[in-house]
């Protein structure tokens, strides 16, 4: 039975495969949707819906935010939004913006210890999306000052080591309202991340419609709990597989989630 693949990330983000060729392993595995959803931005949506305009394959409008709830660290996925809506555009214009500052100050603290970055050659790794660590990584790679992408996390940018710098989150309720006010729904990312479940009933009262059940961090028995937490506080429980390309323990299409529940998510974002 077809199904739906709705964690993806591509180059407009920390992915390494475009849009396009996004499109392209969607149609190959079969699927019958795809969402894109890229840290803070959707500037991959319109590839992806070119590339997928001969092929019976719909493009979810998507996005994965950074936000918090307390002290928590919470991603959160929006599903179905209107991409140009106001309120939202300008939250991820600012999303953004403070992904730049945060570079800058990290390049400049990896110069402070004799590693210096060419500010021009990171943006071109970047793109024209969102600049993230892994971006940093892959220039840290190419200036020759690691070897690996593991060892720039491992010993300089992640979170904890000496170049890291942490940058600002979106309020996790604020982050819901927004993706609603689009016309969205808004999803629990990975929630075996969070580490316990008491956000859940608040969250639920203020529009969060879904929770993400199936993920490659969830054992079976972590996909039971969330289906099951899901259905307890009437919301919608949904998969994906976060593909990246570059970590390759997130294959590709590893978690789906079927089309009964693609639908039973577009009609939570249509009641709003």
């Amino acid at each position: 039975m077809p199904n739906a693949d709705l964690h993806l990330h591509t180059t407009s983000s920390d992915g390494t495969d475009t849009p396009t060729q996004i499109v392209r392993a969607a149609v190959d595995r079969g699927l019958q949707a795809i969402a894109i959803t890229d840290h803070d931005v959707t500037s991959g949506l319109p590839e992806g819906v070119s590339a997928a305009k001969d092929y019976a394959l719909e493009i979810i409008p998507g996005v994965e935010l950074n936000t918090n709830w307390g002290e928590k660290r919470i991603h959160l996925l929006g599903y179905f939004m209107d991409v140009e809506e106001g309120e939202l555009h300008d939250k991820l214009d600012w999303l953004v913006a403070c992904r730049i500052d945060r570079a800058r100050k990290m390049v400049e603290k990896l110069a402070d210890m004799a590693m210096p970055l060419d500010w021009d050659s990171l943006m071109k790794i970047a793109g024209p999306g969102a600049i993230c660590r892994p971006h940093i990584a892959w220039a840290l790679v190419e200036a020759g000052h690691v070897k690996t992408l593991a060892e720039a996390f491992d010993r300089y940018i992640d979170r904890g080591r000496p170049a890291y710098v942490k940058r600002p989150l979106f309020p996790i309720e604020d982050a819901i309202r927004s993706i609603r006010n689009a016309g969205g729904a808004a999803v629990l990312a990975h929630p075996v991340l969070i580490g316990d479940d008491s956000c859940v009933p608040e969250l639920a009262l203020a529009g969060l419609a879904g929770i993400e059940a199936l993920h490659p961090y969830h054992s079976e028995e972590d996909e039971a709990h969330y289906k099951a937490l899901a259905r307890r506080h009437g919301l919608v429980w949904t998969g994906g597989s976060d593909y990246h390309g570059w970590r390759e323990a997130r294959p590709f299409a590893s978690r789906t989630t079927p089309m009964e529940q693609v639908e039973a998510l577009r009609e939570r974002a249509r009641r709003g």
